[in-house]
């Protein structure tokens, strides 16, 4: 899962490299804005993929993993409508606020929808611990929005084409995930007492959760986009998304942690030693990462962006430190997530909403953007890491030896 995950982010990486070469960064920070704003929207959704895994590794039956597979492919089908419409509405106001046309906009509720669908079918094959088949459905959709957007933006068609790229591959990427599951019906007549209630229990602060983590991730290239010209607006994009390498390359162990977690917690064996081994390979992934931009910063953006991108040298250490901190917070959160308890997501919350208003407030170049972020999720990472040091020493033993607990 980790490999296959990483060569999927590889693909994502290499992607965004290229089409910013393509384009350039006037272009290239519409395509990005648009691309935050669209996962601004997946936001809503994102969390399901966690409450699937949860459910899903901690099911007992084959009746129940079917009562449970109808009944989120079912639900997320008429969220999915409710956005694909809103979207559509809301598209004048997308387009005159990010500065992009309004075609581009109208593209989102297409791929959007097949992405949140993929995510519920991919997060189940997670929870059922098919990560070889999660990889693949993966890799395919990443290769082919990168043969697409390669092509459309090289016939001409610029950020609508590789919008309209994105859109293909995730509707491809759909079906191909569908494949993998097809012995699961999704209007299946199997239900289980009580599991939307137990669903919608665990739901919300998942869902928080996942809004401050996505929040955290894209708002700040919304906001640079509004704030800062197009053409810093560009580079600060490309800075994200090479600070965005740390995250893209750590996050699957993260991944795999989720559901072993889980699995075991809901059986009632011990699991802090698949925490802590999380923890120490995010570390070292990260460090290895920033190790490279603190010494090759140029090189890095030259190579990867081309001589157009190279005035970001100077912040690309301090972007790759934000994601470092935001990326242990996410693993520490996610671990307690793992194990039921949810009130932890009040300190993600809590900072990625400093982190708007900071941006808000403070916004008059790119460095001060990225402080404000670094400073956000340094100090959440700090209380995750108070946090975890008291539960460790003052909690009740259970909550480390696997015995379940609500709270």
């Amino acid at each position: 899962m980790i490999i296959g995950s990483n060569f999927s982010n590889f693909l994502a990486f290499i992607y965004h490299l290229i089409i910013g070469r393509l384009l350039g960064p006037s272009s290239y920070g519409d395509l990005a804005s648009v691309i935050s704003l669209s996962a601004m929207f997946s936001a809503a959704f994102t969390f399901i993929g966690t409450v699937i895994i949860k459910f899903v590794s901690s099911a007992e039956s084959k009746s129940k993993l079917t009562a449970i597979f109808s009944w989120f492919t079912k639900k997320t089908l008429l969220l999915c409508v409710i956005f694909f419409a809103l979207i559509i509405l809301l598209s004048p106001v997308f387009s005159n606020f990010l500065h992009v046309e309004n075609k581009i906009i109208l593209l989102l509720p297409l791929f959007i929808s097949f992405s949140v669908m993929s995510l519920v079918l991919r997060s189940y094959l997670q929870g059922l611990l098919k990560f070889i088949e999660t990889t693949i459905s993966l890799n395919i959709e990443f290769l082919l929005r990168l043969v697409f957007g390669v092509l459309f933006v090289y016939l001409g068609w610029s950020v609508f084409g590789a919008v309209l790229g994105i859109a293909l591959s995730g509707i491809i990427g759909f079906f191909v995930t569908l494949f993998f599951l097809k012995d699961f019906k999704i209007f299946s007549d199997k239900k289980e007492s009580g599991l939307g209630a137990k669903i919608f229990a665990y739901s919300l602060p998942v869902f928080l959760f996942s809004l401050a983590s996505t929040s955290f991730l894209t708002t700040d290239t919304i906001l640079a986009k509004h704030f800062l010209s197009s053409h810093d607006a560009g580079i600060y994009a490309s800075l994200s998304t090479l600070g965005k390498i740390i995250l893209y390359a750590s996050g699957p162990v993260g991944l795999v942690m989720f559901p072993m977690v889980s699995k075991r917690f809901s059986k009632g064996e011990k699991y802090i030693k698949i925490f802590l081994l999380s923890l120490f390979l995010t570390v070292g992934i990260s460090l290895g990462v920033l190790f490279v931009y603190q010494l090759f910063p140029a090189l890095a953006i030259k190579v990867l962006y081309g001589e157009g991108f190279i005035e970001g040298k100077k912040y690309l250490i301090w972007f790759g430190l934000f994601a470092t901190a935001f990326t242990l917070s996410s693993l520490i959160s996610s671990f307690y997530l793992s194990i039921g308890k949810t009130k932890v997501v009040v300190l993600p919350i809590f900072f990625a909403v400093l982190q708007i208003i900071g941006i808000v407030l403070f916004h008059d170049s790119i460095l001060t953007i990225i402080s404000v972020s670094f400073a956000s999720s340094v100090i959440l990472f700090l209380c995750l890491l108070i946090y975890f040091g008291y539960e460790a020493h003052f909690g009740s033993n259970s909550r480390l030896q696997g015995r379940e607990v609500h709270n």
